[in-house]
């Protein structure tokens, strides 16, 4: 009796398979955490060319809460031997809510500094769509107090 007994747990403790798999997060920033990078030049007053570069950090804050560092640089081309480059433009977007693992709709006023003037209010918006590698992102820009408007779509590739 107690060699089949013996058996049977044996039996028993062989034939039950540990769960391996955890639950399924529901956590929508996995696929967005990164860095990101657009390149872009402007033409001033004719013949001085600038170079950008704009380059997103999203960091994941909580469940379904990422951080958006915006930081924006140039450099004046041709470089020659004294290199140029301007202020660079840094701000960070915080507490962004997530309701869908593919993107993010950003929609803030802002005190910003654009083309090395003093502080603004500035209304942005941005909708992320994550394809594949990249983020394309269509970008609103508002002067609270001008009204001046610009809108944008650009394509980041992911670093």
């Amino acid at each position: 009796m107690r060699k089949l007994l013996f058996i049977a747990i044996l039996l028993t403790s062989i034939s039950c398979k540990k769960d391996s798999d955890p639950t399924p997060s529901n956590d929508l920033t996995r696929d967005l955490v990164g860095s990101y990078q657009y390149r872009y030049s402007e033409v001033y007053l004719g013949n001085i060319t600038i170079e950008y570069t704009v380059k997103w950090i999203i960091t994941k804050t909580a469940d379904n809460k990422i951080s958006l560092s915006h930081r924006e640089t140039g450099q004046v081309i041709p470089t020659g031997p004294i290199q140029h480059t301007t202020e660079p433009l840094e701000i960070t977007f915080n507490d962004i809510e997530l309701t869908r693992k593919d993107g993010f709709t950003l929609d803030r006023t802002v005190d910003w500094r654009l083309d090395s003037r003093e502080m603004e209010k500035v209304r942005v918006v941005f909708e992320g769509n994550l394809v594949g590698g990249k983020l394309d992102v269509k970008s609103k820009t508002a002067i609270v107090f001008r009204g001046d408007v610009s809108e944008d779509l650009v394509t980041f590739t992911k670093l």
